[in-house]
């Protein structure tokens, strides 16, 4: 039996959307089952990557935390340049193996 991966929704920052530089920018990430069924999740069984290519194409690592009372990641970058970006994110369990990934572009003006 084959098993499925994760589904990564990254609900903050919004595709295509526009955002000022140098003001904080929330990141926010929802991971399920890719059968749609929420995670059991153990911080210590999850390792999150997440990281944006600037306008000048460097990538910037940044962290992201398990916020357990809503059962999602959070995190916040701050962009210096303006532009667009792109930001990546992927999940792996640890345990079972499941993986998934997601990214989104944004502007800042």
């Amino acid at each position: 039996m084959a098993l499925g991966g994760l589904s990564l929704q990254i609900l903050k920052p919004i595709e295509g959307e526009r955002y000022s530089a140098k003001k904080e920018i929330p990141v926010e990430l929802s991971i399920t089952l890719d059968c749609g069924c929420p995670t059991c999740f153990k911080k210590v069984n999850f390792k999150v990557e997440s990281y944006i290519i600037t306008p000048k194409g460097e990538k910037e690592e940044f962290n992201l935390h398990f916020n357990p009372n809503l059962s999602v990641f959070n995190g916040k970058i701050i962009p210096s340049q303006k532009g667009q970006y792109s930001l990546y994110i992927r999940a792996i369990d640890l345990e079972s193996g499941r993986a998934g990934e997601k990214n989104v572009r944004f502007y800042v003006t």
